[in-house]
């Protein structure tokens, strides 16, 4: 049975649209350059007869899709924007080898609804089911690792002592500041693995957030960045998925030229940010391909105008649409069981008044929830 493929770019140039038709009772041939809805209305008539269109959203040229699955049995998809064929395909066998993760799959197509929805329901119970091994058993896991899963020591050598993260932090309102996390040696003088990396990178990002930014502001994603460093460390111009184009001042793998972009995917980062205790305890993988600085954090010189060049990790922030939800239903609440109380009390109708208060609750409540969903 004959299958015809069409593809077409869209107005905005952004992605390819493929378009299946499967003619039933015969094979029939069909003009490539024959407009589409002329397609769909002449060819349908006779023996043939429209079976199926199935639209398939294809990624821009040069873009690979991850699907993985966590250890932990997170599910997610990152993005990579590749500069060398089969770079994302190495660096999932790098992360299924290490024991990072369970599962992958590389794709060139977006994800359809049904997929999203399957992926949010299995993270759910995922996240379930850790935080009640967690509330059994006190001990972070462990996991045993072979093959590149291998820790490699990050040694300050007698030339090159250390080693420096650049972090950039939102300072407010408008500014955004560098904050440099010195990554040789943990707290106990030991080589920096990815648990301990990246504990010591959530202690430093939260550390410098005050109560209120952390009640109002929540984190959206981290990037790897090239930015200009001016005076008293305030960061400009600011340039995502940019890595530094030598070894010459900075140390990460793999080394440039650069093969894909980003090195870790933003999905994937943020979940081992936020809520990722599944890093196995001895190895170094995703340390090693973030840009850190030699020697020392980079500083602005006081005899220069013009900023530095430099790069390394900007945590972008929103505002925290949960908290927002949260007052507003307090607040109908509150407003609810008062209007029917005080009614209660002054008309002697019990019945009437919590039937206008829940009328006035229920209306507030699907105000508030369609200003959260139009806020995604």
């Amino acid at each position: 049975m004959a299958q015809h493929i069409y593809r077409f770019r869209c107005l905005a140039n952004t992605s390819r649209i493929q378009l299946c038709f499967r003619p039933v009772g015969g094979q029939h041939h069909v003009p490539d350059d024959e407009v589409i809805s002329t397609f769909i209305s002449e060819r349908t008539s006779g023996r043939d007869r429209l079976y199926a269109i199935s639209l398939v959203i294809l990624l821009p040229d040069g873009m690979i899709r991850l699907h993985w699955t966590c250890e932990c049995g997170y599910q997610a998809v990152d993005d990579f924007q590749e500069y060398k064929s089969g770079s994302t395909s190495h660096w999932a066998k790098e992360l299924l080898s290490s024991g990072y993760i369970t599962h992958a799959r590389i794709s060139d197509r977006a994800d359809g609804g049904f997929s999203k929805l399957r992926m949010k329901v299995n993270n759910v119970f995922a996240r379930a089911h850790r935080r009640i091994s967690h509330l059994r058993s006190t001990t972070l896991p462990t996991f045993s690792t072979s093959g590149s899963g291998s820790p490699v020591a990050l040694q300050c050598l007698p030339s090159q002592k250390c080693r420096w993260l650049h972090m950039c932090l939102k300072k407010r309102p408008f500014a955004t500041k560098l904050e440099p996390l010195h990554v040789c040696k943990d707290e106990k003088r030991n080589d920096y693995t990815d648990a301990t990396f990246f504990r010591a990178l959530r202690n430093a990002y939260y550390t410098r957030r005050s109560w209120r930014e952390k009640l109002l502001f929540k984190l959206k994603k981290i990037e790897f960045v090239e930015f200009e460093l001016c005076p008293e460390d305030l960061v400009d111009h600011i340039t995502p998925d940019k890595l530094p184009p030598s070894l010459d001042e900075y140390d990460f793998l793999p080394p440039p030229p650069l093969k894909k972009c980003p090195p870790i995917g933003a999905e994937h980062m943020m979940h081992l940010f936020t809520s990722c205790s599944a890093q196995p305890q001895s190895a170094s993988l995703y340390l090693r391909h973030i840009p850190k600085r030699i020697d020392k954090a980079l500083s602005f010189p006081a005899d220069v105008i013009e900023g530095n060049t430099a790069w390394g990790l900007h945590f972008v922030e929103k505002l925290n649409s949960s908290l927002a939800v949260t007052v507003l239903l307090s607040i109908s609440l509150i407003v609810g069981i008062g209007f029917a109380v005080c009614w209660s009390v002054w008309k002697k109708d019990v019945q009437g008044a919590f039937g206008v208060a829940s009328y006035v609750t229920s209306v507030m409540t699907l105000a508030v929830m369609t200003w959260q969903m139009w806020s995604i």
